[in-house]
Order: structure tokens, then sequence, then C-alpha cells
């Protein structure tokens, strides 16, 4: 079983408070933690960009969280990368990722490097590469009364495979159900300290589906961990 703590940047660019949310995953009981590599300006999402660039760490800051949980926390960090200037830092990395919003750009690499530590999320109406050795996620639209979990079914009847779960829902329920009923082996869980993070007076979403301590750490029961 694998439980990433999906941290994303819900540290909103205190690099303190992210190799604080490295020890907290741990502690909650995560296998992994993830995160997201990039410069500001690359990125448009749901925030502005003044966000993110406020968000953005240096090359070396990126080195050293992946050493921090590595060494001192006893952890694996990896990145998603939105920047081409910082995925030199993947070869640090044990594990890789490539976000559902990158498959139809880059499904040729994707389908490259297939491997037992690549994971590779999925809409449900998305483009589906060819993998035989990758872990694939099934992941939920943003806020989703249902995210639609019938999909991990359909997706292993079409690799074969074990499927797991991305989740971008409130709560930590959708989670257990996909662990539980769905025999999802690998979940993704945004993980946040608070919901309280806005910029110009616009709440972060991803700090709204994320789940707090207390959620990670009853998931992570949940799962045996």
């Amino acid at each position: 079983m694998i439980l990433i703590s999906e941290i994303g940047n819900c540290h909103a660019g205190d690099f303190n408070k992210f190799k604080e949310m490295i020890r907290i995953s741990k502690e909650c009981g995560a296998t992994l933690c993830k995160s997201q590599a990039f410069i500001g300006k690359d990125i448009k999402g749901s925030m502005p960009t003044e966000f993110y660039t406020q968000c953005q760490f240096q090359y070396e800051q990126y080195l050293e969280a992946i050493w921090y949980a590595r060494e001192v926390v006893g952890i694996d960090l990896f990145y998603s990368f939105f920047s081409k200037k910082l995925e030199p830092i993947a070869y640090h990395q044990r594990w890789h990722k490539y976000a559902a919003s990158q498959v139809d750009k880059k499904l040729r690499e994707i389908e490259k490097r297939d491997a037992a530590n690549l994971i590779v999320s999925i809409k449900e109406a998305g483009i589906k590469p060819k993998l035989k050795l990758s872990n694939v996620l099934h992941v939920s639209p943003y806020l989703a009364n249902n995210p639609g979990l019938e999909n991990i079914k359909l997706l292993k009847e079409w690799y074969n495979m074990p499927i797991g779960y991305s989740d971008h829902t409130v709560g930590v329920e959708w989670c257990e159900k996909a662990y539980k009923e769905y025999n999802s082996r690998i979940i993704e869980k945004h993980f946040t300290l608070t919901r309280d993070i806005y910029f110009d007076g616009i709440q972060y979403r991803d700090a709204v589906h994320s789940a707090t301590p207390e959620e990670m750490y009853k998931l992570a029961k949940t799962m045996g961990r």
C-alpha cells in the first residue's frame, strides 16, 4: 500500500513550512511525499500568476528538500515538473509523476519512460498512454460531489493491472472507498496544515480539498499504515 501526501503549493512559498509538512506527512503515516517544481510564470492555474511565483523555490531548495525528506525524515519526496528548466532535478528522485494535465502533451515521453517507479494520473475521458509497468491513477475532478470511482474498474480492465486513485474531493471518504471497494493500493491525497491559504482575497483551491493532519492520519489507518 502506498499513501502519497501531495503537498503541492500548500506551503505557500514558505520553505521551512514545506519541510515541516514533509515531516508531518511521515508522522501521519504517508509512504511518499509529492510536490510540484516550477517557475511561476509557466503556471496557468486557478490562482493569479503572482501566487505561483510566490510558491516557487530555488533549484537548490528543491534538491535540499529531496535530501531532507530522505536523509532526515526517512521518506521519499518527488515532484511533478511544470518548467523544463527544473526537469534535471528528476535525476535525484526515486519516484516520478505525470499529472493528468500533462498526459496529452507528453504522451510519447510517458510511454517511453514506462517503469515501476512512474506514476501517471488519467482523467476519466482522457488519453490513455500505453503502459505496462507504471502505476496508473484515476484522478477525480476538482471538488466533485461524485469523483467517478467506477472509472477505476474501467481502467483496470483496460490496463489489466491494479489502479490507484488521485483525490481532489473534500475529506477522505472517497479515498477510503477507493481503497476498500475498488482495491486501490495507491492513494494520492493533497495535504495541508491549514485551509486558510489566501492570495488577494482568493482562497487557494487545493487547500479546500486537502486533508488535514488528522484526516491524513485517519486515511493512513484505514490503509493499514
